[in-house]
Formats: structure tokens, sequence, C-alpha cells
């Protein structure tokens, strides 16, 4: 495979053009400053960098978002092949957040954010709410500020400021549990003059804690919805409810009243669902013959690819035993990567949670 590579010893960064077919060393000349192994984020593979070597290339200011965002994503990698500890990586996020404005990188941060809520369970919750709270707030505020003044620059600009704008607030709303911004959501949500990015942050904040009325609410908005794209949203909001028996609603509903299409979508965010999933997966066990029958088989290993997120190790053995004895029509291989995951999810909560 050939790599392109860009380090710093001493004096400026030198680029290396590398055939890498085995182990191979270097010289740089001194000790390495900063190593860029994947400039422009162009290469398929992972990047093992020491904490200081992390630390320069999050702080460098000609790095590209991209490469901001591949740091992040193989500082996670890492951190789940336990290379990386949770401190190290919460280190690299508030390196990150101070400096980066790109909401696909903030997207990602949001992921690992929610990830970290999900794997560290009830005993990390605290921290995990105050970390984004410290991370998101003012960031948040900041942003409002700026939107607020006299528009300036391109359009581009300004959708990009929406979009961050969008991920912010539902990162606090929602595991950052930020009661402004719960209250926030209830106002906004209904409101279809505010930019998408805004509203879709909403119903994602309200879904899940809505009321028994506030979440039939949802489920009208989700049977007059106008356009796909909002379909979607009020159906993934109308599976977020921390109510069981909403929940179980819902997941009836999948197999008589949501389209074909959607179904599997919706059934995979059940499984995964952090408070609710062991329901998600019995409902899904227990249907599986009806489910065989009315989806399509290609659709079948991308709704079992919420089990990838199963934390505890009571269900990941009954998931692997019911996989075991089950037919699956198609994506054999697929599945078996999702139970691959799945056990390194069930791996690292345990090592969150010892």
């Amino acid at each position: 495979m050939l790599i392109s590579t860009k380090t710093v010893a001493e004096g400026p960064s030198t680029e290396h053009r590398i055939l890498l077919e085995q182990a191979l060393e270097i010289d740089l000349g001194g000790p390495a400053v900063e190593v860029q192994a994947n400039p422009g984020g162009n290469g398929f593979f992972r990047v093992n960098l020491t904490g200081s070597l992390r630390t320069a290339l999050a702080t460098d200011p000609t790095a590209s978002s991209i490469e901001f965002f591949v740091l992040l994503d193989d500082t996670w990698a890492g951190f789940l092949a336990n290379r990386v500890s949770v401190e190290e990586l919460e280190d690299l996020l508030r390196v990150l957040c101070e400096k980066e404005a790109d909401p696909a990188v903030w997207r990602r941060m949001s992921g690992v954010l929610s990830g970290l809520q999900r794997l560290g369970g009830a005993g990390r919750a605290s921290h995990n709410r105050l970390l984004i709270q410290e991370l998101c707030s003012q960031r948040l505020a900041e942003l409002e500020e700026v939107m607020q003044a006299p528009q300036v620059g391109s359009d581009a600009m300004r959708e990009r400021s929406e979009e961050l704008r969008g991920v912010l607030f539902a990162l606090l709303g929602g595991v950052g549990q930020d009661v402004e911004i719960g209250v926030s959501a209830r106002n906004l949500w209904q409101l279809k003059t505010i930019d998408p990015s805004l509203r879709e942050a909403a119903i994602e904040v309200l879904a899940a804690s809505a009321t028994v009325d506030e979440h039939a609410k949802l489920e009208q908005a989700w049977r007059e919805s106008s356009t796909p794209q909002e379909e979607l949203c009020f159906l993934s909001a109308l599976i977020e409810t921390d109510n069981p028996e909403r929940f179980a609603y819902v997941l009836e509903l999948a197999l008589t009243e949501v389209r074909t299409q959607n179904a599997p979508f919706l059934l995979r965010r059940a499984i995964s669902h952090n408070d609710l999933g062991d329901q998600g997966w019995d409902f899904v066990s227990s249907h599986w013959s009806e489910l065989v029958e009315k989806f399509p088989s290609s659709s079948l290993p991308r709704m079992l690819e919420g089990i990838r997120s199963i934390p505890d190790r009571a269900r990941a053995e009954r998931v692997a035993a019911f996989v075991a004895e089950t037919k699956i029509p198609a994506g054999e291989l697929v599945v078996q990567q999702h139970l691959e995951r799945m056990w390194v999810s069930v791996e690292v909560a345990e090592r969150l949670r010892a």
C-alpha cells in the first residue's frame, strides 16, 4: 500500500511517500514533534499516535477539518481497542471543541460523546453530562450571538452555522440534559419557520423525554408529514421515547403502519435504544418470522446493525444464541461483523463500568 505522510522533527515539515508492505522505520533526524500519517484524510487505514503527537496534530493551525475528523475517528477506534484511555479521548475532544467549527467534525464528536454515554452506563452519566455542558454551552451561546448579528458572509456560511447550532442544541438537550434547551425544544419543534437543522434538533431533544401527550403529538406529526425526510424525522423521534408502553406501541406500528422501507430502520434504532434496547430486541426476536416475511431480505442485516451498540453481556449472549440458531436470509457475513462489533461494545462497557 502506497501512503503519504508528513512529519516534523526539527525545522520544517517533511513529506514521505511510503510503500507499506511490512514494518518500516523512518529516520526523522530527531524526536518527532508532529506526525500526519494520513494527509487530507485520503487513506483507508487507522493511525495510532502517542498522546503528545495527537495533541500536536489537533492544535496544528494548518490542519484541515477532514484531518481533524480522521484524527478523532482514529482516536475513537483506538479507545475501542483499548489503546487510548478515556481520559486521552476526552482531552482530544476538549482541544477540538475550542477550535473547530465544521459541522461534520462536531457530528462525529456528538457520536463519540453519545457512545461514551451508552457504554459508560448510569455510573458515568453525570460525568458525561457535565463534559457535554463544558464542551458545548459556551460554544452554542457564542454561535447564537454571531448568528443574531447583521448577516455577513455567504449563504453557505450561514447554512454551516445553522447545521452546527443544530448539532450543539441536540447534544446539549439530549445527552447533556440541559434544562433550558429542553424548554426551548418544546417551544420550537412545531415552528416550520425556523431553519431545518434547529427544528430537527428540537424534535430530537423533545423525543427522549416526551410526555404521553407530547408523544401523541409527535405521532400525529408523523402521520401528517408532507415529505419523506419529515416522515423519517418524526419516526425516529417516536422510537426514542423513554416510556415502555409508548415504545411497545411504536414497535407494533413497525408491523402494521410503517412503510416497509422504513420499518427495519425503526427497529434498528429500537434495538440500540439506550434504556429500552432489551425490549426492542425481545420484540425483534419474538416476531422474527413475521419480519422475514414482511421485509425485503436485504434490509434484515441493516436492521440487525442495532446489535453493534449493545453494551451488556447478558443481552449480547441472547443475541448471539439467537443468531446462531436462526437462518438469516441474506447478509450472513455482515451479521457476523455486527456480532464482532457487539462484543467490542460489551468489552468496552465492562472496562468503563469497572
